[in-house]
């Protein structure tokens, strides 16, 4: 519940930029979906969005993946 509030501060106002650091851990399928169309909305109102992750559902929301090394 704690993660779903987090979302809910974060996407209230428009942003030009929004980092999240794995946004799906600790949701359900329910808050993933959820979480999609939140990110796919802000996408399309023109915000710049940063996923820190390594989850494959994660990687399929971005149009550009920098993967970083040691």
């Amino acid at each position: 519940m704690k993660q779903r509030i987090k979302y809910i501060l974060a996407f209230q106002n428009y942003n030009e930029i929004i980092f999240l650091d794995e946004p799906f851990s600790n949701l359900d399928n329910e808050g993933i979906n959820s979480v999609k169309r939140l990110i796919e909305k802000h996408y399309e109102q023109g915000s710049a969005i940063v996923i820190a992750g390594n989850d494959d559902r994660e990687i399929s929301l971005c149009n550009g993946i920098l993967e970083l090394k040691k």
